[in-house]
């Protein structure tokens, strides 16, 4: 995927409003003894399935049994909404942002999702975020690796600060952006710029333009 400067700059901002706002059934056989991890199967059956057309992400992941949840269901989910909306709020005219919040207990961990969109002119991107606010460690990078078909392009290992994977434009996925897990512990200079700490998963799609239709709009 080749895009003009100007248009990767606001790409990546995009992405980044995106961010702050995220079973693996290709695991090698030396990982599928191991008890699946409810963090990655929920990014895997709630947001890869539907990853590039907003308004089907949020009607399968009701479909999956994730519930509306209201910001203050946890104390760091309102913050990092919060954090969210500063982002969106400081967008430039002409783009537009929405998102949908859920909660689901998932493997025995209360976990959080939150989908969004975000549309400008030259590009519309599709966000969705699973969070396990009270994770307390990182999260093993093997199985994503093994789900996305390739090694992370880019890390992190800071444990005082962030524990961070990305994979940039995973090609088991079609039409992905960008994929990251990432873990934030307490007392991180990271939680004071993301209203949070523990783990979340990330996946930012590519949306075709004219696939969305929100409710209420009459395309």
């Amino acid at each position: 995927m080749t895009m003009p400067a100007r248009r990767r700059n606001l790409t990546g901002r995009l992405a980044a409003g995106a961010l702050a706002l995220g079973i693996v059934a290709a695991v090698g056989p030396a990982l599928a003894d191991a008890p699946p991890d409810p963090r990655i199967e929920a990014l895997a059956t709630a947001c890869l399935p539907h990853r590039q057309d907003y308004a089907a992400l949020t009607r399968h992941v009701a479909e999956q049994g994730w519930q509306t949840a209201a910001a203050n269901a946890h104390p760091e989910l309102d913050a990092l909404l919060a954090k969210s909306r500063e982002v969106f709020d400081e967008l430039d005219e002409g783009i537009t942002a929405t998102l949908a919040v859920f909660g689901k207990e998932v493997g025995g961990r209360q976990l959080y999702l939150v989908a969004n969109f975000v549309s400008s002119e030259p590009i519309d991107l599709v966000g969705c975020t699973v969070y396990d606010l009270d994770a307390d460690a990182a999260i093993d990078p093997a199985p994503l690796t093994a789900l996305f078909g390739q090694p992370p392009t880019n890390s992190i290992d800071d444990p005082k600060l962030i524990v961070a994977d990305g994979w940039e434009q995973p090609k088991a996925f079609p039409g992905t952006w960008d994929a990251y897990s990432a873990y934030i512990p307490e007392g991180s200079f990271a939680a004071g710029q993301t209203g949070f700490t523990g783990v979340y998963l990330k996946i930012t799609a590519v949306s075709p333009k004219k696939r969305n239709v929100l409710p209420g709009d009459d395309g």
